[in-house]
């Protein structure tokens, strides 16, 4: 069967086709392989046996090109076995105008990246481990194939990366990724929220993600929407940045009693802002830097006093949200404390290890209300974070969790009250928030 058949299909991705040609993959040796072209895949089969080798799918696919007349060099990090990882495929045909008609069946299949302006990369050295120079590095090396041009700037303070997208010339650029853990993003989203053309960009600015700090709830939640596993973050990374499609993104308004600003992933309010806030000394040790201190917080708890009011998800809502210093709407609801934690979570993972909202999804509109009484026994509390993998506080009695719309958070100790905005630090007291569905766009594979 002749590759020309297989191109002049015009659903290419309900055919499937079979033919033979030279295959070299990495630096290893030519060998003759069966190239399968259709079902939205190519695959290499093994010329004796049959068997699949390798498929490449649209979405793990960073580049082909034509390299000789009658040859052709694709970069993709295909899965296999559960394992992605970066392979250069090039292929050798007996006739050279197959190439041509490979090159634009890709194009017709997504197989390769729609061409992108530059790129800006905000990389934070002090993130983390302070090893965020080093895995962008590491990223841009996968994406080479791509010829996307990268603008790297490295961040000098903390608010650095929120002055340079205020002051950003947006329109020469295709989109900027932050290489930083969660406080990058949201100095990142929230310098494009305080310009003046936020509602003009919002949806039309991509942001995207590269893990390089120590906490990465956005991070892990898009690994999960996407079905893909922890260990393979960085290359999904490199997938994400290097083929660029997009997932539109729900984000929260927010205020309090002294500014304005987003959240794309939650307001917190008592154990775990002390947790993230406590623990911020120890954020040279990565990821696992709050265990410890969620330990002895969860054995000798602090409870907080206050009332929560809300919207619920599906009842009327209005796009304005009340005054903060103004009584909440007669259609919300409300619950009085005291709690160990209050959350108004968009995302379904906080870390790596804590499954928090397992029902959340990108774009569909609606926050998380997830409330902890002060109810709750030491014994539920150590279970909670034994089983942070599995979702454990949902077991328990002492939790409610609500889909909502809109939220405020009276505490009772005021402006000293614990609480965080996307796990950064939050003082000011009441806060308030607002679901905008699909307000932004961040970078998938």
């Amino acid at each position: 069967m002749s590759l020309d058949s297989v191109m002049e299909q015009k659903e290419p991705d309900m055919t499937y086709r079979e033919f033979e040609c030279l295959v070299k993959i990495d630096k290893g040796l030519w060998e003759r392989k069966i190239l399968s072209v259709g079902n939205n895949k190519l695959g290499f089969l093994n010329v004796d046996s049959l068997c699949l080798e390798v498929g490449i799918r649209p979405n793990c696919c960073l580049s082909a090109k034509i390299i000789l007349e009658n040859r052709v060099a694709i970069s993709a990090c295909p899965s296999k076995n559960g394992i992605r990882k970066l392979m250069t495929f090039e292929i050798e045909f007996g006739n050279k105008s197959y190439v041509q008609n490979l090159i634009d069946f890709m194009n017709k299949s997504n197989f390769i990246p729609a061409k992108r302006k530059k790129i800006l990369v905000i990389v934070n050295p002090a993130s983390g481990k302070g090893k965020a120079p080093q895995i962008w590095k590491q990223i841009a090396e996968m994406t080479a194939s791509t010829e996307i041009e990268f603008e790297v700037l490295l961040t000098k303070r903390a608010g650095h990366a929120k002055e340079i997208m205020q002051q950003l010339d947006v329109g020469k650029y295709g989109g900027v990724v932050t290489v930083s853990g969660d406080g990058g993003l949201w100095e990142i989203s929230n310098g494009l929220y305080s310009r003046e053309d936020w509602k003009d960009i919002s949806s039309k600015f991509p942001l995207g993600l590269v893990p390089g700090g120590s906490g990465h709830a956005m991070h892990c939640s898009l690994l999960f929407h996407q079905n893909e596993p922890f260990d393979q973050e960085y290359v999904v990374a490199a997938l994400n940045v290097g083929r660029g499609n997009l997932m539109a993104y729900d984000y929260i308004e927010c205020s309090n009693k002294t500014s304005n600003f987003v959240s794309l992933f939650g307001v917190a309010w008592g154990v775990i802002p002390e947790v993230d806030v406590g623990s911020e000394f120890m954020r040279f040790l990565g990821p696992s830097r709050g265990k410890l201190l969620a330990i002895w917080r969860l054995i000798s708890p602090r409870f907080h006093t206050g009332t929560v009011h809300y919207q619920p998800f599906g009842e009327q809502s209005g796009e304005e949200m009340p005054d903060i210093g103004d009584p909440v709407p007669s259609s919300w609801k409300s619950i009085d404390g005291p709690f160990l934690n209050v959350y108004a979570c968009k995302q379904p993972w906080l870390d790596y290890e804590m499954f928090f909202c397992p029902d959340a999804k990108p774009d569909d509109g609606i926050i998380w209300l997830v409330i902890i009484k002060a109810t709750i026994s030491r014994k539920d509390s150590v279970y909670w974070l034994l089983n942070g993998e599995s979702s454990g506080h949902l077991d328990s009695q002492h939790t409610m969790i609500f889909p909502i719309t809109a939220f405020r958070f009276v505490p009772s100790e005021g402006s000293s009250a614990p609480m965080t905005v996307d796990a950064e630090l939050l003082a000011g007291g009441v806060v308030q928030g607002v679901i905008r569905q699909s307000g932004v766009r961040v970078m998938v594979k």
